[in-house]
């Protein structure tokens, strides 16, 4: 049974001497994620760049895990614990095989119109299900890069660093809806847009706004401006509508 957002935070603490941290195979602006194993099975460890140099940091890392503490879902990168023994902070999860950033652009793998549907429907099983929360779970930074696929193809959401960001303009630029470009309330809504984008991004396997910079991104968004829908053969069994 799915838990409801209110219930009580619980992870697993997990001891630094426990784990063995192998090859980097991904990061961001302030943390890396590595292979790494613990109890026999390959698992990801995300962890700050330096946890020591910034308290704000160290915050965030906090608040990503208690929202990933609360998730449980099938499209959801599953937390299994964390490390607390500073400055060793990392986050313990599954393993997934390589991101939809990967898949579309890093590859020539041809994906079939029923594959690429069913991603999009994996994305938006795990968004309907962080929306569902009470209080509702809005992710605010999704993109290619933050969905993971693990060894069946499954989709699941990663990196929920930006959750509690109430009130700042932060994400990527390439995929904000007009309200977090100009720094306006936003609600559930910027997730369906970002959502648009990645629909997009999944069927033209093209990068959003490439080339274009982030001034030039924000004036053509909040111009109205729209991407040309790719002529995708759907098979009638995949369309939208079958979700």
């Amino acid at each position: 049974m799915e838990s409801d957002d209110s219930s009580s935070p619980c992870w697993e603490n997990i001891a630094f001497s426990s784990l063995t941290v192998c090859e980097t195979i991904g990061g961001g602006g302030v943390a890396l994620v590595h292979r790494g194993i613990y109890r026999k099975q390959s698992v990801a460890l995300k962890t700050l760049f330096d946890p020591r140099v910034d308290e704000a940091l160290k915050q965030e890392f906090m608040d990503e895990l208690l929202v990933m503490s609360k998730l449980r879902h099938p499209n959801v990168v599953t937390l299994i614990g964390a490390c607390l023994e500073p400055p060793n902070l990392c986050m313990v999860m599954e393993l997934c095989d390589y991101s939809l950033h990967h898949l579309l652009h890093g590859t020539n793998t041809y994906l079939s119109p029923q594959q690429l549907t069913r991603i999009a429907g994996d994305i938006a099983n795990g968004m309907r299900f962080l929306h569902s929360r009470k209080p509702a779970v809005i992710h605010r930074d999704l993109k290619s890069a933050n969905v993971l696929l693990d060894a069946k193809g499954v989709a699941k959401l990663c990196d929920f660093g930006l959750v509690r960001t109430k009130f700042t303009s932060a994400g990527t630029p390439s995929y904000m809806p007009p309200e977090l470009l100009s720094g306006q309330p936003f609600s559930k809504s910027v997730d369906v847009f970002m959502f648009g984008i990645l629909l997009w991004e999944i069927f033209s396997r093209d990068i959003p706004f490439r080339g274009y910079d982030v001034s030039d991104i924000k004036r053509r968004v909040l111009a109205g401006e729209r991407f040309r829908v790719p002529t995708v053969d759907c098979p009638h069994e995949c369309q939208v509508r079958s979700f």
